[in-house]
């Protein structure tokens, strides 16, 4: 279960903020997007290796193995550990506030190249030396680490160790068979659960036909594509009223497979090539008759339009926000044989100034459309 990536994002905005506070603090004018910032003497953008994740997965590694060696205490290990995941970041921050300095001081002739990645090893060096420096007004005294600590006659025969050993073996061998089972459970009943596996029927999905006042659905040819690999169907349609569009993408996973995963960290609502993320404008929830819908709502460019998504998963017959409730929607339908699939559900509008404009366009589709999305989705479960 690899969850790095997923903190690459955040990592990224922090490291963004970071740079233009730094900036303003300087009294640089300074353009912020997204992950985009603009000084005068150039454009710099937060690029996900920039997020600082090998910062923080290095530091908390060293952070750990520290603290173990130097303290007996729990709290002072848990407290050395805890600065060794803050101090990555905040430096990871300033780290790249201090490139986009250098890089304005010098013409962009400095910091902008393979020398800035030198740069940042040697400024991870010296957070590393920073922190165990820290830590070292945190040491316990000698008589406190060599506590409980005995030296025994070597020349001595206790009867009694080679009946404690062989317990002790006892135990653990135990204990290893159990942790075996316990990890060959979960392949064994899915490959139990798969024996009826009917994956070979077509899938027919199509998106729902429009509801007044909306027209449509329509063939979408815009360059605004979400990327989930390995979908088994995908629906891209547009619909219109007064004058505005909406964009609909749907892909469906009939079952999850290691190459087809609705929730991953390799799948995006953009290409990354064409668009480009603005923020996140926080989560909706929209009501559509009895049926409550939550969206996650991002922003996003191409440098000349202004995108809303809204965007959910399908799960277990609703929408869900959090990837983690999808996934364990994933894993109760896995265990219990329901096979009943999931979606991404993501919806677009364009707007010109503020994300507001096109969250009226949006809500008033799902108001309408939401019976329609539902029943398009049911159908291929086969509910009732």
């Amino acid at each position: 279960m690899p969850v790095g990536e997923a903190l690459i994002p955040p990592l990224q905005q922090v490291t963004a903020w970071f740079t233009v506070e730094g900036l303003r603090l300087t009294g640089l004018p300074v353009l912020w997007e997204g992950l985009h910032i603009i000084i005068p003497s150039g454009n710099f953008e937060v690029a996900a290796a920039c997020s600082g994740l090998r910062y923080l997965i290095a530091s908390v590694a060293l952070g750990f193995l520290y603290a173990y060696l130097s303290y007996r205490s729990i709290w002072r290990r848990l407290a050395f550990i805890v600065l060794s995941a803050v101090m990555p970041i905040i430096a990871n921050g300033i780290r790249a506030y201090g490139i986009v300095m250098i890089a304005h001081l010098s013409e962009m002739k400095y910091a902008v190249g393979i020398d800035h990645l030198i740069y940042g090893w040697l400024f991870f060096g010296l957070i590393v030396l920073l922190m165990f420096w820290i830590g070292s007004f945190w040491r316990e005294p000698e008589e406190v680490m060599g506590q409980g600590l005995t030296v025994s006659d070597p020349s001595s025969k206790d009867s009694t160790i080679e009946p404690a050993v062989s317990g002790a073996t006892g135990r653990y061998t135990i204990w290893t068979l159990a942790v075996i089972l316990a990890a060959a459970t979960g392949p064994l009943w899915a490959v139990w659960v798969d024996r009826y596996d009917s994956t070979s029927a077509p899938i027919v999905l199509s998106a729902p036909p429009a509801a007044a006042p909306w027209r449509g659905p329509e063939v979408d040819n815009d360059t605004w594509e979400p990327h989930f690999s390995g979908a088994d169907t995908v629906v891209r349609s547009r619909y219109q009223w007064n004058g505005k569009t909406i964009h609909l993408y749907i892909a469906y996973y009939r079952r999850q497979r290691p190459d087809a995963k609705l929730v991953s960290s390799q799948n995006s609502l953009y290409d990354r090539k064409q668009w480009r993320y603005l923020g996140s404008e926080g989560r909706v929830q929209i009501q559509a008759g009895r049926v409550q819908w939550p969206f996650k709502a991002t922003s996003l460019t191409d440098g000349l339009r202004k995108r809303l998504v809204w965007s959910g998963y399908w799960e277990g017959g609703q929408i869900v926000v959090s990837p983690y409730l999808a996934k364990a929607w994933e894993a109760w339908d896995r265990l219990s044989g329901a096979q009943r699939g999931s979606a991404l559900i993501a919806i677009a509008a364009d707007y010109n100034i503020q994300p507001d404009e096109a969250k009226v366009v949006l809500q008033r589709f799902v108001e309408t459309m939401q019976p329609g999305l539902a029943a398009a989705l049911a159908s291929i479960r086969g509910d009732n």
